[in-house]
């Protein structure tokens, strides 16, 4: 009985852990930002800062690099289960240019491109997708629940951009990511995705 109850407890206090987490690192983030308090030009500083303290409480917690989708298992399945929705991604921006014209004037020089690919993706990525899919399950939601949560966060996090319809689409966009990896729990897929959808959106001025 002793030791249910000391496991019962400990998961307790692992699920407060996590829910901490997710208000200081998911929520509170992006409203700092929204309100100055993290200069807009200190964004990206602040997303890996944010992603660093993720990896370090997962660590600290004990989950493996596996655990959180850093492993070079599964690469080429996860590559295959994103290709369709990379694909289904890519002609939905050109049918919108098609319809529409640009939103934004691009803007970005090479060096945040080369900064968006190697570092900006795959932190997003490692954040969104691979340690808040564990901390998810590991909160025991509802499976419907689980994946509204996943797909507002990550569309939430656009609210920095102050434009609704990135938000909303980002939100989209984060279920279908989110799915994927749950198929191979390996983020290279969903990274890979990632980068080239953001590259060519915001080259394209479809985003900022």
């Amino acid at each position: 009985m002793a030791n249910t109850n000391h496991t019962t407890l400990t998961t307790h206090r692992r699920q407060m852990i996590y829910l901490y987490a997710i208000v200081c690192v998911y929520l509170m983030l992006p409203i700092l930002i929204c309100i100055g308090v993290i200069p807009w030009s200190m964004k990206f500083a602040a997303l890996v800062v944010g992603v660093v303290a993720m990896y370090i409480v997962m660590r600290i917690l004990g989950h493996t690099h596996s655990d959180i989708g850093i492993t070079r298992q599964r690469t080429i399945y996860s590559l295959e289960t994103v290709l369709p929705i990379t694909v289904a991604l890519i002609i939905a921006a050109g049918l919108f240019l098609l319809l529409e014209r640009p939103r934004f004037s691009p803007t970005e020089g090479i060096g945040f491109y080369v900064f968006y690919i190697l570092i900006s993706c795959p932190a997003q990525e490692l954040l969104f997708r691979g340690i808040l899919s564990r901390i998810l399950q590991e909160l025991r939601l509802h499976r419907l629940l689980e994946l509204g949560v996943a797909a507002a966060l990550f569309g939430y996090v656009h609210i920095i951009y102050g434009d609704m319809l990135t938000v909303v689409v980002m939100s989209i966009v984060g279920l279908f990511w989110y799915q994927a990896y749950q198929q191979s729990l390996n983020v290279i897929g969903v990274t890979i995705s990632h980068v080239v959808l953001g590259v060519i959106t915001i080259g394209l001025g479809i985003i900022d």
